[in-house]
């Protein structure tokens, strides 16, 4: 029984574990045209970019690499998506950026707290 107990919350921490985050900073937004809800986030000088997706089925936040390849890919719920789109629009607002880290994209912060590309 034991052995069962220890098998499944060892499975369930490594189903949940995230083995890196990804921390972006970006200084601007803009609607993505032919599009009501969908926003591409861009840094200067950066080839490194997001796209803020409040309009498909599914929503979702997508940060792409240089090479413009996804490297993180999280499906999020309507009111997240809404959350993230003020939360942008207001640090972009009032601190002229806004840093996103993958493994809390709910900060209330506009900053990193830690290294990334920035």
């Amino acid at each position: 029984m034991n052995l069962k107990i220890y098998i499944f919350i060892s499975l369930n921490l490594f189903l949940n574990f995230t083995a890196f985050s990804v921390q972006r900073s970006f200084d601007h937004f803009e609607r993505l045209k032919g599009f009501d809800y969908m926003f591409m986030l861009v840094k200067e000088d950066h080839d490194y970019f997001g796209i803020l997706d409040c309009q498909s089925y599914f929503n979702k936040l997508e940060l792409y690499d240089e090479k413009s390849e996804i490297e993180e890919d999280q499906v999020i719920y309507r009111y997240e998506c809404e959350y993230l789109f003020r939360k942008i629009d207001r640090c972009l607002l009032n601190k002229k950026r806004v840093c996103l880290d993958t493994d809390d994209l709910w900060l209330e912060s506009c900053e990193c707290n830690f290294g990334g590309k920035l």
